[in-house]
């Protein structure tokens, strides 16, 4: 029963004593990390959106394909069917700047290193910003915002798009010295007939470049 839960939470350290008294769906509920819930919450359709990707960019190459032909109907056909996943792109993206803001938040608590903390600060927030510029322009493309900023807002989200792409590419940079520095020093403190396995060194250097 309700008390049972109550227990069973208490004893894996979810819940404190006051939150025990005040019953389990009250404690559940404050103790919950609503940004991160809702962050992880939002995240399961990245899957989607990225097959959706997939499909976008692969008609919008074949339309400019066979609009070269102007007698292939297909080729208007592709390009609205580009158009249109666009805009769903935008719609399956909303809310998705909120795990930028929850990454920020956990950096800022954390104990990185200076650098390397303002260059993922600098990369989140510029790709946060454009997550959330693009839902402006989801609405854009609704008709709800006037389409006179659309120009204006088109480019703001083109830069901080481009600025987060670069950031990427440099924290990934710097992770793959961090590995390297790691692996050389492993290196060197081995003994001379011993054996080091640096394949997973490696492999956590590609899959983080991957990522």
């Amino acid at each position: 029963g309700a008390l049972h839960s109550t227990a069973v939470l208490r004893t894996r350290g979810m819940l404190t004593p006051r939150e025990v008294g005040k019953g389990p769906l009250h404690a559940i509920i404050g103790t919950m990390d609503t940004l991160s819930t809702l962050d992880g919450f939002l995240k399961k359709r990245d899957g989607l959106d990225k097959v959706l990707k997939l499909i976008r960019y692969t008609s919008k190459l074949s339309s400019w394909y066979r609009l070269k032909n102007p007698e292939d109907a297909w080729g208007n056909k592709l390009r609205v069917l580009e158009s249109n996943l666009g805009t769903t792109r935008k719609a399956f993206r909303l809310g998705k700047f909120l795990g930028n803001v929850d990454s920020i938040r956990k950096a800022i608590s954390s104990q990185r290193k200076f650098q390397p903390l303002l260059l993922f600060l600098l990369t989140e927030s510029a790709e946060g910003s454009y997550f959330f510029l693009d839902q402006i322009s989801f609405l854009l493309k609704l008709g709800i915002v006037d389409k006179r900023h659309s120009k204006k807002l088109g480019t703001a989200i083109a830069t901080l798009e481009l600025l987060s792409y670069v950031g990427s590419i440099l924290q990934n940079m710097n992770e793959l010295k961090r590995l390297q520095a790691e692996e050389d020093q492993l290196s060197r403190s081995s003994p001379p007939d011993g054996y080091l396995d640096t394949a997973s060194l490696r492999g956590a250097a590609r899959s983080r470049v991957n990522s």
